[in-house]
């Protein structure tokens, strides 16, 4: 389950954070969301998981309640948060303890009154009996996972990584700490930098705080604890926290998907286990499309490829916030050859007018190819300021160009007599034409079965081509070695073959016999 709520404060807002510094805020004492340790709404304080969950609330983005049942979606050992995305793998078969088990996970963010992006995280886990180290990424770039064990996606400058530790030893105290992914600015490990050390939420937590459930509480979703009653999150099961992240950055990165882990300690380059990934689209575009192959290319295209195919389609705004005046847009069609990037068409638009979330904008163009149909690709992204946004890539097999080729063939014979060396000898005389009737050039051969060898051809017949066909062969004998003048005739055979050079046309074979008389008026 995934809402998007756009208000027309939030579509002002999104963009204008960057407009100065306002007052510092709390992030659990916003009335916005409850960060209370527990997951049941409090309608006199402001949102909470269940009120989400159930459908309501004013979150301006929420990724649903992302289900992790089981040891599955796990990292391979040695994987941490100070690699790049493109470094991690992950499987399906567990290998870590029940206390690292992410059950769910759940993201969401909000917009304060003043204009600040609040962002709120938290999950449940299978079992308390252990430290808790879990860490909440929210990725600028979308980030996937395929089936082969690998990541989609790259880290990008700005991405947030919070950590929340709930050491369980005598003494000590939950940690949060918020870092974002910045190679140059790193301070605290490679590829990090510390932005704030935050609190416990205790209704002044600063600008980021988290807090775990100190007793059992009711869970608003499906849940089975490893030990206890189904329902039921017990003590340090359920972990929350919110960050201010205009007031941590003084911008707003566009975020597009979140990650929730388990890690093996407190430390920066601790060792990843459990996680959870899903999509959190706070600004986001898409793009979709459609194409016909439209007829057979010709000389003025200028193309050596047979088809020319016509795309049309829209980007369109799928975050939450409006995406500014003259951003620059650009979209690539693969022209149905992935790899080969020299044929590819490239769209380049600037935005004209504020696209508010929702909204759409459409290109079209053309490309020539030799498949019919083609699967066709396209991308998309935008840029504005620091902020870069890709679409997820589009593919689909265009509707093809439907081709009739076809052949027709025509065929008159007659004799007549006349002398050899002396000799009284019957010629057996022939005409015909053949006719490109379809709609595609075809290669065309004709043979006489009498006359022998090609009569005609090969020559290449565009669409309404014709051509006439005469010749003559001496024939040995009649049809049946038939002796009777009045009654004997001839009879021999047109087989017509044509080839197209065009894909994915079928051979068209035609094939015509005539028969004509030694004497046609005997009496």
């Amino acid at each position: 389950m995934k809402r998007i709520i756009v208000t027309g404060v939030i579509v002002a807002a999104v963009f204008a954070l960057m407009a100065g510094v306002r007052p510092a805020v709390a992030v659990d004492n916003l009335d916005l969301f409850e960060l209370d340790g527990d997951a049941i709404d409090n309608p006199a304080i402001g949102d909470d998981w269940a009120t989400l969950y159930s459908g309501g609330g004013n979150a301006t983005v929420f990724t649903g309640i992302l289900p992790d049942p089981g040891q599955n979606t796990i990292f391979i050992g040695g994987k941490k948060d100070i690699q790049d995305i493109p470094t991690w793998g992950w499987k399906n078969d567990g290998g870590f303890p029940d206390k690292d088990d992410i059950t769910n996970a759940y993201g969401a963010a909000y917009f304060a009154n003043n204009g600040d992006l609040i962002l709120y995280f938290g999950c449940d886990r299978f079992a308390n009996n252990g430290d808790a180290f879990l860490g909440f990424w929210f990725f600028q770039n979308r980030v996937t996972t395929n089936p082969n064990g690998t990541f989609n996606g790259t880290h990008k400058t700005g991405d947030i990584l919070v950590l929340v530790n709930y050491p369980q030893a005598s003494n000590a105290t939950p940690q949060i700490k918020v870092v974002e992914w910045n190679p140059a600015g790193a301070n605290v490990a490679t590829n990090l930098k510390l932005l704030s050390d935050g609190a416990e939420c205790a209704g002044g937590g600063g600008l980021a705080c988290a807090i775990t459930n100190g007793s059992n509480q009711n869970s608003p979703w499906p849940y089975t604890p490893k030990s206890g009653t189904s329902g039921i999150f017990p003590y340090e099961s359920f972990f929350e926290g919110g960050i201010n992240l205009t007031k941590l950055l003084g911008s707003l990165p566009c975020f597009t998907s979140f990650l929730a882990e388990s890690r093996s300690s407190k430390m920066f380059t601790a060792t990843l286990k459990d996680f959870v990934l899903g999509d959190f689209p706070v600004c986001g575009i898409s793009v979709s499309k459609k194409c016909d192959v439209v007829r057979l290319a010709n000389q003025n295209d200028n193309t050596d490829k047979f088809f020319v195919v016509d795309f049309n389609g829209v980007v369109t705004n799928t975050g939450a916030g409006s995406l500014p005046k003259d951003a620059d847009l650009t979209i690539v069609d693969d022209a149905g050859t992935p790899g080969i990037l020299s044929d590819d068409v490239v769209i380049q638009q600037t935005l004209t007018d504020t696209l508010e979330s929702g909204d759409s904008v459409p290109f079209s163009g053309k490309f020539f190819s030799n498949l019919n149909p083609p699967l066709n690709t396209v991308k998309a992204w935008i840029d504005f300021s620091s902020v870069h946004i890709e679409a997820t890539p589009f593919s689909i097999d265009c509707n093809h160009l439907v081709l009739n080729p076809n052949l027709e063939l025509s065929k008159l014979c007659w004799t007549r007599l006349y002398c050899i060396n002396s000799l009284l000898a019957i010629e057996v005389l022939f005409s015909g034409t053949i006719e490109n009737t379809g709609d595609v050039p075809l290669t065309v051969t004709v043979t006489d079965d009498k006359a022998g060898g090609v009569v005609f051809g090969p020559t290449l017949m565009e669409p309404g081509d014709h051509s006439d066909i005469t010749g003559s062969y001496l024939p040995l004998h009649a049809n049946g070695d038939v002796d009777q003048p009045c009654i004997a005739n001839f009879s021999d055979t047109f087989t017509a073959v044509g080839t197209s050079p065009v894909p994915g046309v079928n051979k068209q074979t035609e094939i015509i016999t005539a028969n004509c008389k030694l004497c046609n008026n005997c009496d």
